[in-house]
């Protein structure tokens, strides 16, 4: 891809095998779609959880960027996150100048509408 950000799009549902090749696609338009399409209409929001965070290590600027935003969606959409495993993967985005931006604004989505963790005794 190039440095122009992709244009907004509604996400459009699509079966699990179609989303599976497409998340292993060459084309990185093509995986960004497809990774958008499972945020928002995946109901395993585990299953999505786990490509993003195998996306957030992609080639493409794209692509990392947008495994963030989706790690936001999940928390936005499912309410649910895997807090061990997604906090890492955003820190370390949030660390990357390419990703900054993307990955705070995914950090402030868990802060909104994830539960707080409750207190350890």
């Amino acid at each position: 891809m190039t440095d122009e950000p992709p244009r907004y799009f509604e996400p459009d549902p699509r079966p699990r095998a179609l989303l599976e090749r497409q998340l292993h696609d060459a084309d990185p338009e093509v995986v960004i779609h497809a990774l958008l399409s499972a945020a928002y209409h995946d109901p395993d929001a585990g299953w999505v959880e786990a490509h993003c965070r195998r996306l957030a290590r992609h080639p493409d600027i794209w692509v990392r960027r947008n495994a963030a935003t989706c790690l936001g969606h999940l928390a936005r959409i499912h309410r649910t996150l895997d807090l061990a495993s997604a906090l890492p993967v955003l820190e370390r985005l949030a660390a990357d100048p390419d990703t900054r931006g993307w990955a705070e604004d995914a950090l402030s989505d868990l802060r909104m509408f994830l539960p707080p963790e409750p207190p350890r005794s």
